[in-house]
């Protein structure tokens, strides 16, 4: 298993290595460059959950303040360096893969089967948009809180895993770390919320698989941990408009943000249908790649 590890590091790191010796780029500018140091400067640390990700700039309604922390961090331990911020979604991209190998093995049972998908999950090309670019952080924090949420359900005995839970194990410990680090996700990244549906689709899946073996935990204790991220999505809206003044804040969503922003209801849908098969296609054909798809 320590083997793997190592393997699983390397594939994650070697590949995207080349990106430690870029510098700012686009958004990298604002986010990275001038609102980390800014922050550093003039900023306490609770000030960063008070403000939307873009400051005062008239954009997007976006609340990330995890990750403007992070950005914090590399401006004060590196001078503003382009090369910490860089280093750092790196080594994020490492661990997110180690988090994402233990999850597989909870929901595959089998070593080999986890290790090959956390190795092609490793290496994919698709992950050059969130590793090399700065400002593609969030893509990076809000699944590794996700995943690292989702292993806390499943080693501590609240989701059906493939694998028997390790005894002495405290659960409840275990489902209250959960609630944190979905929180963590959703203040990384809005779509991290989607780790809750996709959590009981596969907690249905492995009940179904593992029957009902005294060593499993029934399927409605799953739901219990469900339902306890309810709270969590709550405190983090309740954030979000305090921050933003509202929902999306006091700008109109952008179609440069967004393109199915003020379109009839039958365009958003087919146009959201279509950059879900973007999304698809180049999971299995990346190519071309680009930082921004507006």
């Amino acid at each position: 298993m320590r083997s793997s590890a190592w393997l699983l590091l390397a594939a994650a790191t070697v590949p995207f290595a080349a990106s430690l010796a870029g510098g700012f780029v686009y958004d990298d500018h604002v986010l990275a460059e001038a609102r980390g140091t800014l922050a550093t400067a003039d900023a306490g640390w609770l000030d960063l959950f008070a403000d939307g990700l873009w400051g005062g700039l008239p954009a997007a309604g976006y609340y990330r303040p995890v990750v403007t922390s992070t950005f914090r961090l590399d401006a004060a331990w590196s001078g503003g360096q382009p090369l910490a911020f860089h280093l750092t979604n790196l080594l994020l991209h490492a661990a997110l893969v180690w988090v994402a190998w233990r999850v597989a093995r909870h929901l595959t049972g089998g070593e080999h089967l986890a290790f090959g998908t956390a190795l092609l999950f490793a290496v994919h090309p698709v992950h050059v948009e969130a590793v090399a670019w700065i400002s593609g952080r969030g893509d990076l924090l809000g699944p590794l809180f996700g995943f690292a949420a989702w292993l806390a359900l499943l080693s501590g005995g609240w989701i059906p895993s493939m694998l028997p839970p390790p005894p002495g194990r405290r659960s409840r410990a275990r489902l209250a770390a959960g609630a944190l680090l979905f929180g963590a996700a959703l203040l990384s990244k809005e779509s991290a919320i989607a780790f809750v549906p996709m959590a009981g689709l596969c907690a249905l899946v492995a009940a179904r698989a593992v029957g009902t073996a005294n060593r499993r935990p029934p399927p409605r204790r799953a739901w219990v941990a469900l339902a306890a991220m309810v709270p969590v999505m709550a405190i983090c809206l309740g954030l979000r408009v305090h921050a933003l003044g509202g929902f999306t804040g006091p700008y109109p969503v952008d179609p440069w943000e967004n393109p199915a922003a003020g379109l009839a209801p039958g365009d958003r849908l087919a146009t959201a249908a279509r950059a879900f098969a973007t999304g698809l296609r180049l999971l299995a054909w990346p190519h071309p790649l680009r930082a921004d798809y507006s």
